[in-house]
């Protein structure tokens, strides 16, 4: 086998961790190093910016190694904090970037007015801070506040594109009632940078670095647990009504509602009384079975003699039933006559006459 031209690669990441506590709860030093392989798709792109276009070139990210350490603990029974730094290596990792807009171009795409995104791949080294404070009022109230401050380095591209260098958010729990719940949240998210190119009439490409501001927002929502299976809920999104720009050249909406209504299914009842259902079909299926009337002679001929009489019997019975209903249905109608009377009276005297002699 080639082994340099080879397409088939052998990569070892770390994965360790560590802690050590100095003082009970309270303090609590921790490290370690991570690693792995990062698949991409253009399903997780689409997730993380709706605005990919469909032309993106498919790679995995080395995510080569991560070294982290921190000190977390608790102060007292109802405060607890984390603050982290670390440092780490990816290989291939993905930027959005703005698709070029063809302003000049006699054939036009529908991503390419500027409405879309691509995916760029750099080296990218990311240093980081993370710190992090979470209080439990009570038992029905927690309030958690944390922030993170992120400065990378590229290899190829200018700057770490739409990645922004700043991320801190509030957050709080609460139960108002047994049934009755919410939580609420305020985020902040720094500035972005982006690059735009342009076309102009000469076929030459103009680039030019954008910054896109840095915004809050604020969440509310709300539920109430009829049983432990139904319960409904509203939310509140965007609240302070900001058409900030999470991506160029597309603001968001104002202030967001949403309500409804969840139910939890008992999958195990479900499953049994589809199971059921099942077996009663089954056993119905195994009931309708097709026989023959020579079939139906046979099992008669096999039965004792005492009980073919009785058979035999049952069906003159019915027989004559028969013939006995259609003679009193016709003496309700005009078209009785005596001879009609003397021959089927004539008939099932002989048929009965037949039968005894065999």
């Amino acid at each position: 086998k080639d082994s340099e031209n080879s397409d088939t690669e052998f990569s070892l990441y770390p994965r360790l961790n560590a802690s050590y506590r100095l003082l009970d709860e309270t303090v609590i030093v921790y490290g370690g190093a991570e690693g792995g392989l990062q698949q991409n798709s253009y399903y997780n792109f689409k997730e993380e910016n709706p605005f990919v276009s469909p032309t993106l070139n498919i790679a995995p990210t080395k995510k080569l190694y991560e070294g982290f350490g921190g000190i977390k603990g608790k102060i007292s029974n109802s405060v607890a904090y984390n603050v982290r730094a670390s440092y780490g290596k990816d290989e291939n990792r993905a930027l959005f970037q703005m698709n070029p807009l063809k302003i000049y171009s006699a054939n036009f795409e529908g991503y390419e007015y500027g409405n879309s995104f691509n995916v760029v791949y750099d080296d990218v080294n990311t240093l980081a801070f993370f710190a992090e404070l979470k209080v439990e009022v009570s038992n029905t109230f927690t309030l958690g506040i944390n922030g993170t401050y992120n400065s990378y380095s590229t290899d190829l591209q200018n700057e770490a594109w739409n990645l922004p260098d700043l991320k801190a958010s509030v957050f709080s729990d609460f139960n108002i009632t047994e049934k009755l719940y919410g939580g609420a949240s305020l985020f902040y998210v720094g500035e972005r940078k982006d690059l735009v190119y342009n076309n102009d009439p000469f076929g030459n490409s103009i680039n030019q670095e954008v910054t896109l501001d840095g915004y809050v927002d604020a969440n509310l929502h709300f539920g109430y647990r009829f049983t432990d299976r139904l319960s409904a809920f509203v939310k509140g999104s965007n609240l302070f009504g900001d058409n900030y720009e999470k991506w160029l050249n597309y603001p968001v909406q104002g202030i967001q509602g949403l309500a409804g209504v969840t139910y939890k299914f008992d999958w195990e009842l479900v499953v049994k009384i589809f199971s059921n259902f099942e077996k009663k079909q089954k056993m119905k299926a195994a009931l309708q079975i097709e026989i023959t009337f020579e079939q139906i002679l046979a099992l008669i001929k096999s039965l004792p003699k005492k009980e073919r009489i009785k058979i035999s019997k049952e069906l003159e019975r019915e027989i004559i039933d028969s013939k006995l209903s259609k003679l009193l249905e016709t003496f309700k109608t005009d078209e009785l006559s005596l001879e009609t009377i003397d021959a089927e009276v004539e008939k099932v005297r002989q048929d009965i006459y037949d039968e005894q002699k065999r």
